[in-house]
């Protein structure tokens, strides 16, 4: 749950009037929206495995399809 509060972080700080917030959860994946609409989904495994590097390119190309 820490890399997703900063990937979140990353987020606002690329685009402020982009405000994730968290959803749900299961075994698999963290769901979340961006606004008050656009609703996706990452890994939790894939997430762990990130470094700050790759939360912020992953920030960038979830910004990019939002």
């Amino acid at each position: 749950m820490n890399k997703l509060n900063k990937l979140f972080k990353l987020m606002v700080s690329l685009n402020g009037y982009a405000v994730p917030s968290f959803v749900n959860e299961d075994s698999n994946y963290y769901y979340f929206k961006i606004g008050n609409g656009y609703t996706t989904e990452i890994s939790k495994a894939i997430l762990n495995s990130f470094d700050n590097i790759d939360l912020l390119f992953e920030a960038k190309t979830i910004l990019n399809n939002y």
